[in-house]
């Protein structure tokens, strides 16, 4: 008996551990990304969410200046982002990603 009440106290320490986690630090994050101007304000602050270095962030923008309409300014940042790129181009698959990124200037008109 004694062994169920230790469990069922470590279970509701996890519990409480989670429910912690969720309220200080997951549900601030959805509320600062939850559209397209909080994602363009606070995108600085969670880069580290990239943890894969995808590039998540910058061809985002791109992608949210354009459907705002603001299509100079999606040109600019993916302009920059692109000469980043080729200027890294011997590292670990910039080749094959400056590929992708020819394809989407095409694709979004960027040509």
């Amino acid at each position: 008996m004694n062994n169920d009440t230790e469990y069922e106290d470590r279970v509701e320490d996890v519990i409480s551990d989670i429910c912690d986690i969720l309220t200080n630090n997951a549900f601030p994050l959805f509320a600062n990304l939850d559209s397209r101007e909080k994602i363009l304000q606070n995108m600085g602050r969670y880069k580290n969410l990239d943890s894969m270095y995808s590039h998540l962030w910058e061809l985002m923008t791109v992608f949210i200046y354009g459907a705002r309409g603001e299509i100079e300014k999606a040109k600019q940042i993916f302009d920059e982002y692109y000469n980043d790129v080729k200027k890294d181009i011997d590292g670990p698959g910039s080749r094959g990603h400056l590929g992708y990124l020819d394809e989407l200037a095409k694709e979004l008109n960027f040509e």
